[in-house]
């Protein structure tokens, strides 16, 4: 309920298609279709068609923990899946993905007690793995490579995919 709280207030159309693709997953003749991305032939990420309306805010407008707290629920699933794979015999690994330079100071000017936090509750769940990368991975000088604050444009993702294989291969 939280969660659907805090959804409709800060992006109710998002939260609209959401649930109306909940809805529509028990009539799966009338599923919802998104037409903000197409699925590239070669199975690929996809690609953004249209810009994001929803990421205009800096970063730390982002996380209200007073208003609505950590959800124990994304870190008790975090650590379902990790133990998943490890059943799977799938190596699982944790990473920072990069961002623009403007969310980057965002972040460490308002966020070091949010991002504390976060690591201190993922620590009392058991999260153990170590967490590669970091935010300033194409920076600077590259926030070309973004379509918004939170998603990189196809050349982006062309030079990232070759960052995270890098970060993958030396984890193994």
């Amino acid at each position: 309920i939280t969660a659907a709280k805090y959804s409709l207030e800060h992006d109710p159309q998002l939260f609209l298609k959401r649930y109306k693709t909940v809805i529509g997953s028990f009539f799966p003749s009338s599923a919802v279709k998104n037409e903000n991305q197409q699925i590239p032939a070669d199975f690929g990420s996809a690609v953004l068609m249209k810009r994001p309306v929803n990421f205009n805010d800096p970063v730390h407008k982002k996380f209200q923990l007073g208003k609505y707290g950590w959800s124990d629920l994304q870190f008790e699933y975090l650590q379902k899946i990790i133990s998943l794979c490890e059943n799977k015999n799938i190596s699982f690994t944790a990473f920072y993905p990069p961002k623009r330079s403007d969310f980057i100071v965002d972040y460490n000017t308002n966020c070091a007690a949010i991002h504390a936090s976060f690591l201190a509750k993922l620590k009392a769940f058991g999260f153990v793995s170590p967490i590669t990368g970091s935010f300033e991975q194409l920076q600077p000088g590259a926030d070309s490579l973004f379509a918004d604050a939170y998603h990189l444009n196809k050349p982006g993702q062309e030079i990232y995919s070759e960052i995270f294989l890098k970060m993958v291969m030396k984890k193994d």
